[in-house]
């Protein structure tokens, strides 16, 4: 008996540190969306979708911190090209709040921010899509 009681006080802070550390956040799966942007959060990889048939791919699941904050950066293409894309958000109840910065590659940049709602199918309406600067061959 006097050994499982100092194998007991043995493990017990081991018990604790393990009690003590944070689990790791989970991934999120699911549709997210607003007016004119979606997100798409699989197990494995992440697409947003933007207007004009816009869209960048994340090779790498949505897995917000222990705050809810995310960070993702990669390249939109678009039938015309493609522009650099990061979108920074912070995951609440079942929505996603984000700031998205497009940079383009002939200059310019655009940053807007979203509540993005889950479930929610983007509506791109009314948008005119018009070909870059770009004419020619």
């Amino acid at each position: 008996m006097a050994r499982l009681g100092r194998l007991g006080l043995t493990l017990a802070p081991l018990a604790l540190v393990a009690c003590a550390t944070e689990p790791a956040p989970d991934r999120l799966v699911g549709q997210w969306g607003a007016p004119m942007l979606e997100i798409v959060a699989g197990r494995a990889a992440v697409e947003l979708h933007l207007p004009c048939g816009a869209r960048a791919r994340f090779p790498r699941p949505l897995q917000p911190d222990i705050e809810g904050n995310f960070r993702l950066a990669g390249r939109a293409k678009q039938w015309y090209g493609g522009f650099n894309v990061v979108v920074v958000g912070q995951a609440h109840d079942a929505g996603l709040r984000v700031t998205l910065t497009e940079t383009y590659d002939g200059g310019g940049q655009t940053i807007s921010e979203e509540e993005l709602v889950v479930g929610v199918t983007p509506d791109f309406p009314g948008v005119v899509c018009l070909a870059s600067e770009r004419i020619g061959p």
